[in-house]
């Protein structure tokens, strides 16, 4: 499985607002429907409103999972794969 970092921006239509959790959720689901693991997710300041951590098989179903969290959330994101530093300096 690989790890993906997601820079996430809400849309002005789906802000995190009063319903986080039940959209938390959702996301979860989506995540877990697609055979990946979410991590971490942190709220953040500045350029980018969530940074969540996401582990899956390969490219093609984070890529899937992108499309769908934007479709039922509204997540605009950036996906980059993530090597451990320590698998990269073998």
């Amino acid at each position: 499985m690989a790890l993906y970092v997601r820079l996430v921006r809400f849309t002005e239509r789906h802000s995190l607002g009063t319903d986080a959790k039940k959209r938390l959720e959702k996301a979860k689901e989506i995540i877990r429907r697609r055979g990946a693991k979410l991590h971490h997710a942190y709220i953040t300041l500045g350029r980018y409103d969530l940074i969540s951590i996401i582990e899956a098989p390969h490219d093609k179903v984070i890529a899937k999972l992108s499309a769908e969290l934007f479709d039922e959330l509204g997540l605009k994101a950036e996906t980059l794969p993530a090597i451990p530093l320590e698998e990269y300096l073998k």
